[in-house]
């Protein structure tokens, strides 16, 4: 069965819809394995993007980026293709709150548990510290300064081990002497003779799995009596929404997808683990892109007016990487 003829969605109204999305790698693709920071909206995810969200309840996006990135991004296509309506933006890990349809002074913050503001603050003041610092010692490094928290983006030779080594050792050292208040999360792999990389620094306590309830309880009432919500992620870090939500939603109007080598529906928030990491596979070039198989699931959601359900009789016969499991 595909995800397209999941019984969850059989008689579901556009507008009582709420979706929940990763940025990276559910909504963008990344095309060029020498820059792994790079992900931008293609034209066509850009207006299907903005053709689904003018139909549904809320489309909100939560993405560990800073908002500045991701603003950029969608800026690219606004001059000719015009404003993406009816989203919110929750970067940062959810914890800066935008609507794109509201001005940009009424964004708020969702404070980090058990750390005071003023704590916040300095911790973010740290991590940029440690971010410009690392860039002056590397200089061949992408800084990444977001608004409450930072990265750096990273590629060695692999033959050169001793300035990897020496890398790793200033990160864990750093990491050692600020551990009590900064989180750091470290991912690398090898591409084309050389070893890519990023770490991403984040006050203790940041996280997706805290700040997504938060945001969907803004808009579940907006959605009427009985909101039907879908969340789409592919990492450890998106599976923890869906295990935040699943005890506020009844599995059957939820449905939590595992954006991966195919797309996987999972019932159960647990579940989803069984989805494939992106990074191991996205420049493969087999079959279709996961991200477009992403996109081409959201473009069923809401295809002509809020009286129609869901799904379009057209994509009950499709078949090849839109063939996934679907528990429900």
């Amino acid at each position: 069965m595909s995800v397209f003829e999941s019984p969850k969605l059989v008689g579901v109204l556009p507008k009582q819809i709420i979706v929940i999305a990763d940025y990276d790698l559910t909504l963008a693709m990344k095309n060029d394995p020498n820059d792994t920071d790079k992900a931008p909206l293609l034209p066509s995810h850009y207006l299907g993007l903005s053709e689904l969200a003018s139909r549904i309840c809320r489309f909100v996006t939560v993405t560990a980026r800073g908002q500045e990135s991701v603003l950029n991004y969608l800026g690219e296509h606004e001059d000719m293709y015009g404003r993406v309506p009816n989203v919110t933006l929750a970067s940062n890990s959810g914890h800066l709150v935008h609507e794109l349809d509201r001005p940009r002074t009424e964004q708020y913050i969702i404070d980090v548990p058990h750390c005071s503001r003023h704590t916040l603050y300095r911790c973010r003041d740290t991590i940029h510290t440690i971010v410009d610092g690392l860039k002056t010692e590397y200089p061949d490094l992408t800084a990444d300064r977001r608004e409450l928290c930072g990265a750096v983006v990273y590629q060695f030779d692999t033959a050169d081990q001793a300035r990897i080594k020496g890398f790793q050792n200033r990160v864990d050292a750093i990491e050692a002497a600020t551990k009590a208040e900064i989180h750091f999360a470290q991912k690398e792999w090898p591409c084309d003779g050389r070893l890519m990389g990023y770490v991403d620094m984040t006050p203790k306590g940041m996280c997706k799995g805290y700040t997504t309830p938060i945001v969907f309880n803004r808009y579940k009432d907006k959605a009427g009596p009985d909101p039907f919500v879908i969340v789409m992620g592919d990492s450890s870090a998106d599976y923890k929404m869906m295990e935040a939500l699943a005890p506020l939603i009844p599995a059957h109007r939820r449905l939590f997808l595992s954006v991966g080598k195919g797309l996987v529906a999972c019932d159960d928030a647990h579940e989803n683990h069984t989805g494939q990491r992106l990074l191991d596979h996205v420049f493969t070039g087999n079959g279709k892109h996961p991200v477009e198989q992403a996109h081409d699931f959201l473009t069923t959601v809401g295809v002509d007016d809020d009286r129609r359900t869901m799904l379009d009789a057209r994509h009950r016969d499709r078949k090849g990487p839109h063939e996934i499991l679907a528990n429900g």
